[in-house]
């Protein structure tokens, strides 16, 4: 900068220095040596000063957990964690990790396949469902997170909600993050809502839906389909058919028991017939759809497919 005593003032006054994160480990201190040099063409003046600066820690961060209420089958292992990562910036930051079932091992138990990238499972007290991940870096207990299996033991009188809560400390702090996963009850998938049509004309609106289960509830499963418009159960704006399909009160239906399997071959061959004329040509009509399935224990609903018929013209 070049100018007299007060021009060169202010602005060296002003300037900011930002310390660079993370260049250390927490705690730990660096030291910044700023020069200074000063001349007015004939004599120079020079100062120096030394800032120390101390790295503070970050609290690991969990990010990605999937959301609560992941279906799951009785004695089928999944990976609840799966796409889950632990975060950390400082520098060489090492993590431990424990994982809680709220219900302890009753209803299901944690594994690991052997230790990977030297990350191992333990669990600490036997029957409690509290685990810990051996100490290692964010990369790699995300790895090992990523990979543990969760095994839904069988429970005769219906489905059962496993909390899981996720633990992760730097040393430092610690982070906490929560799931939870529905295992037992029948799983159904695929469904579409705004499948769109005209008025009298035919639609598969189950076409791509399926039904799953847990091997103890393959055998005898039931499934019943109700049509809803406006908020009134109704078949007034349109009727279902198909093989097997039972119609009874206004706008239920229900079909044959069976297995998962069949049952999903069933319903995926149903067609729905919206009514003609039940509103001005140009305007829709929508119909949403209840699928509910049970198992002989327990019962799931799914409220996710619709279709929107357009009244067409008529001569």
């Amino acid at each position: 900068m070049t100018g007299d005593a007060a021009a060169v003032t202010a602005p060296l006054d002003a300037l900011i220095f930002t310390p660079t994160a993370h260049e250390v480990a927490p705690g730990q201190s660096v030291s910044a040596i700023f020069s200074l040099s000063v001349t007015n063409g004939v004599l120079t003046d020079k100062a120096e000063d030394v800032v120390s600066v101390t790295a503070v820690n970050t609290p690991p961060a969990i990010n990605g957990l999937a959301p609560s209420f992941q279906s799951g089958y009785f004695t089928i292992p999944d990976e609840p964690f799966v796409g889950a990562t632990v975060v950390d910036p400082d520098h060489g930051a090492v993590e431990t990790a424990t994982v809680s079932l709220s219900a302890g091992d009753s209803n299901g138990t944690l594994s690991l396949a052997g230790p990977l990238g030297g990350v191992s499972l333990i669990e600490t007290a036997a029957g409690l469902g509290v685990y810990d991940l051996s100490a290692a870096s964010p990369a790699a207990i995300t790895a090992a997170l990523d990979a543990i299996k969760f095994t839904p033991a069988y429970n005769a009188s219906g489905f059962t909600i496993t909390g899981t809560s996720v633990a992760v400390s730097d040393g430092i702090a610690t982070t906490t993050a929560s799931t939870s996963g529905l295992a037992g009850a029948p799983v159904i998938t695929g469904a579409v809502s705004g499948q769109t049509t005209l008025d009298a004309q035919p639609i598969d609106p189950f076409k791509t839906v399926s039904v799953t289960d847990s091997p103890e509830f393959l055998a005898d499963t039931s499934t019943t389909l109700t049509t809803n418009g406006g908020g009134v159960e109704t078949d007034a704006i349109g009727l279902l058919s198909g093989s097997g399909l039972t119609r009874g009160a206004a706008g239920i239906y229900t079909l044959p028991a069976g297995t998962p399997v069949e049952l999903t071959s069933l319903s995926d061959a149903l067609t729905f017939t919206p009514a003609a004329d039940m509103a001005p040509a140009g305007q829709t009509v929508t119909t949403n759809f209840e699928i509910s399935v049970f198992n002989g224990a327990s019962t799931s609903n799914n409220y996710g497919t619709s279709v929107i018929a357009t009244e067409t013209a008529k001569a």
